[in-house]
């Protein structure tokens, strides 16, 4: 197999940022899904996200504990999903069921956050009056966007911009025309890339779309050229903490994000939810008294839940999975690095799926390990004969490698 003389597209899950170099390094690895709860918890134990946390696993699960055994089993991906099962739902139950100390409890919650988010008095004023179906609802894609938020902030304490050697070693063989599929939200690959390889991919175009503002370490902005100049692509098909995007909020909370990212900070991490500024003001001033409608900026991310194709509805997001769906159709091998295929990830099923079937003649590389419980899946897409596994770590695999 001449790795060289290929058609290449490369795949990294999880398991390649979670074992990368600099692990040994940190206080706390970058988490696998399994762990990420627990990861997230610990590094939040002096904020309010903590009892947040804290307090709506105890709901969904009501015989969790804070042990870390407990929280290894607790799914992330089933949590979120309840989380979001809340924005969506819950507006349809009326107060009777809840109660007036839960309703109360929920208005005294929402002005918290609320005041974080520099709403306006009035805005708040009209939250007491609103049907409590409203309210909840509200506040649950509150919680919601400030824990996907916090997703991003988990990742880059984790992270702390160290470069991983593994990565470094991938962006050294890689060649123009090479496509990186990767369905991790940290930058790891993204900073090796552009400290690195400045000659094969930029922030610009690297991703396979156009942002319409750039921001560099230093803060400064500036309008993305419109000269091609990425030879390598990095394609998100589940974003990146790296961009922002606008998030209207309304009666019914926070919408999901439809247009371009706004910007691309670079290698700089973006966590929480900000207002957004004013295009008149100075970006500091309180929210106007009208009715509850804002723009904010979030991290644009598609959040892990379980039915991922509702938040797939951006342009930028299409484009996206048009161009991992080509660049899988033209490849002769599909190299995977701590990925396991996912059964829950339907949309990921499908384009790996239909890739092969456009693609005259592929074969797949599993690089993990231990791959018993995802090689039936592999097969069942690449068949027996056309599936080579290496039993072996990313570092070790990638070091043997020629370019």
């Amino acid at each position: 197999m001449d790795w060289d003389k290929m058609n290449r597209v490369i795949v990294l899950g999880a398991g390649a940022s979670h074992g990368s170099s600099f692990s040994s390094q940190v206080d706390h690895p970058l988490p696998l899904v399994r762990s990420f709860l627990d990861t997230m918890l610990r590094l939040q134990r002096e904020t309010v996200f903590h009892d947040l946390i804290k307090e709506l696993l105890q709901r969904f699960y009501p015989a969790f504990n804070s042990s870390r055994q407990r929280l290894r089993n607790t799914d992330f991906e089933a949590f979120f999903s309840l989380l979001a099962q809340d924005c969506e739902s819950l507006s349809l139950w009326p107060t009777a069921i809840v109660g007036e100390d839960a309703d109360q409890e929920l208005v005294n919650e929402l002005k918290f956050w609320l005041d974080g988010l520099e709403f306006s008095a009035k805005c708040q004023e009209e939250l007491r009056s609103a049907p409590f179906g409203q309210a909840f609802q509200m506040l649950s894609s509150i919680r919601f966007y400030m824990l996907q938020g916090l997703i991003a902030k988990t990742l880059a304490d984790c992270h702390q911009d160290k470069l991983c050697e593994y990565h470094s070693r991938l962006a050294e063989i890689l060649r123009p025309g090479d496509t990186i599929i990767s369905f991790n939200y940290d930058l790891v690959m993204d900073q090796t890339l552009q400290r690195l390889r400045p000659d094969l991919w930029t922030y610009a175009d690297g991703y396979g779309i156009r942002f319409r503002m750039l921001f560099d370490l230093k803060g400064q902005s500036r309008l993305p050229k419109t000269t091609n100049t990425s030879s390598v692509l990095l394609l998100k098909p589940h974003g990146s903490c790296n961009w922002i995007t606008t998030r209207p909020f309304g009666p019914r909370g926070f919408a999901k994000p439809t247009t371009m990212p706004l910007v691309c900070t670079g290698p700089t991490y973006y966590g929480g939810i900000s207002r957004k500024p004013s295009d008149a003001g100075d970006g500091n001033q309180r929210m106007s008294d009208s009715p509850l409608r804002a723009d904010f900026l979030g991290v644009d991310i598609t959040p892990p839940i379980l039915s991922k194709e509702v938040w797939l509805c951006g342009r930028h997001h299409q484009i996206i999975w048009q161009k991992a769906l080509l660049a899988l159709a033209r490849a002769n091998i599909v190299a995977f690095i701590g990925y396991s295929m996912p059964q829950a990830d339907l949309q990921a099923n499908w384009l790996f799926r239909t890739g092969h079937a456009l693609s005259d003649a592929q074969i797949a590389i599993i690089v993990d390990p231990t791959p018993e419980r995802s090689l039936a899946r592999f097969q069942s897409i690449y068949g027996k004969d056309r599936t080579y596994v290496n039993r072996m770590a990313f570092g070790k695999w990638v070091s043997g490698i020629k370019g």
